[in-house]
């Protein structure tokens, strides 16, 4: 997160403070993907180049998708032709997505299974076994980055975390154990950056519950298990959740005071920050309340579900240390929480926006198509005009610009790095008096303390 600072006197009474802060999280409208009410467990979302998958399952047990190549606005959904699935994960990379779920005919059994389809074509292969046994716990994860996709899971009977690698979603490696005392008690959780992937899961030791991390380059050899030194009162039965960016890993879970924290690592795990607290407005109305995280180059994005079923999320532009003001996605607390054994809002990022996902109280999916930092200015232009009356003469520089934005505070001019002026959003043109010689004009777009990326020129 840049941050630039800067007094101007207004009136000579009001100081006007300019900070640069380009993280806001600005949500679009929601989108009813299913409309029906047929929606039974979380709804998660991820992205193969710019397309959107979301992915769930119905109240009858069987697991759907839904597609978006329109930044959300529609969706076309697909049957994955399965039954007795408890949950999905989707994961995207630029070639395909994959959706892993767990299927359990009986209580307390099951196996992992996970489908593919290529990006923009919404052919989907036969399910593929990756993993057999008393898989009780329902949740599966999976992640992706252009060598390929890893699923994860546990095992209840043996107490054990396993991983499973394909390059191309079609064809897997086989499952591979990665846990380390065969007592995780949690389901393991996946990410992916561009050099590699990372599980995290929980694992029990006498009375003490501990999060471990495993390491891998390619998704087929897995470092030995490193134990996350300094979780907060982590809770036993709580996910320990992953996301990535080109940076390094981040963690997020849910302390036994329903407090979310994070810690970062930037060395594949061997070292972790100290935990910060992201929020404490999280459901306690749910057994397993999960933050999800995602990431572009630079930052990451949390979502979670509030205590009275609110959708929110919150930006980090400097690996975790801080974390901006929570947003609320939806108009309505109308997330389903009650009694379910998971929640949370999903998330996937696309460049400067984000989509999120999440099943409301009347069994939909919803999605919710986000900007995550303020739009700049356009069309940018300026000229340097004499002013002469009688013997007095001045240079004015004018600048004036375009914007599409609407409910911003107003509109910052910067001269040679100096801010020198807040002009109200109706006011597209700044006149800069007795000015000479070269001098460069940044005008950024303001909403509260918030500033878009500069747009720059030189007169």
């Amino acid at each position: 997160m840049a941050v630039r600072f800067c007094s101007i006197l207004i009136s000579m009474v009001a100081v006007l403070n300019c900070f640069k802060l380009f993280g806001q999280i600005t949500p679009g409208n929601l989108v009813n993907i299913t409309r029906d009410g047929s929606v039974g467990s979380i709804v998660i979302v991820a992205r193969a180049q710019d397309e959107f998958m979301a992915s769930w399952v119905s109240t009858s047990g069987v697991p759907f998708a839904g597609i978006s190549n329109d930044l959300g606005k529609g969706w076309i959904l697909d049957n994955l032709g399965d039954v007795d699935v408890t949950s999905t994960w989707v994961a995207g990379n630029d070639d395909r997505f994959v959706v892993s779920y767990q299927k359990s005919p009986t209580a307390n059994l099951g196996n992992v299974y996970a489908r593919s389809s290529p990006y923009h074509r919404n052919v989907w292969t036969s399910s593929r076994l990756l993993g057999g046994g008393d898989v009780a716990e329902p949740l599966v994860g999976a992640c992706a980055n252009q060598l390929g996709f890893v699923v994860s899971w546990w095992d209840f009977t043996g107490e054990a975390s396993y991983v499973n690698f394909s390059t191309d979603g079609i064809t897997w490696n086989g499952a591979e154990e990665i846990s380390i005392n065969r007592d995780t008690n949690t389901p393991v959780m996946v990410a992916a950056s561009n050099s590699g992937f990372m599980a995290a899961w929980q694992e029990l030791n006498g009375l003490n519950v501990n999060g471990y991390v495993s390491y891998s380059a390619d998704g087929i050899t897995w470092g030995t298990p490193q134990l996350v030194s300094g979780m907060i009162n982590l809770r036993g039965g709580n996910v320990i959740t992953i996301g990535a960016t080109d940076a390094g890993f981040m963690l997020a879970w849910v302390d036994a005071l329903q407090v979310i924290y994070t810690s970062f690592s930037r060395d594949q795990g061997a070292t972790w920050t100290s935990p910060v607290i992201l929020s404490r407005n999280l459901t306690s109305q749910c057994e397993s309340p999960i933050v999800s995280l995602a990431g572009n180059s630079t930052d990451f994005i949390a979502s979670w579900v509030g205590y009275s079923g609110e959708a929110l999320a919150s930006l980090s532009s400097n690996n975790g240390e801080t974390w901006e003001e929570p947003v609320i996605l939806n108009s309505g607390a109308n997330i389903a929480t009650n009694g379910s054994e998971y929640s949370t809002v999903g998330v996937s990022v696309f460049n400067s926006n984000a989509m999120f996902t999440w099943q409301d109280s009347d069994s939909n999916a919803i999605s919710c198509y986000a900007s995550l930092y303020l739009q700049p200015v356009r069309n940018l232009s300026g000229s340097r005009v004499l002013n002469q009356f009688f013997s007095l003469a001045e240079y004015v520089n004018v600048v004036s610009w375009s914007s599409s934005l609407s409910d911003i505070t107003g509109y910052a001019i910067y001269r040679n790095g100096e801010c020198i002026a807040l002009v109200p959003p109706s006011q597209l043109t700044y006149e800069d008096h007795d000015q000479s010689g070269s001098v460069t004009y940044e005008v950024v777009a303001v909403n509260g303390i918030y500033e878009s990326s500069p747009e720059s020129i030189t007169l």
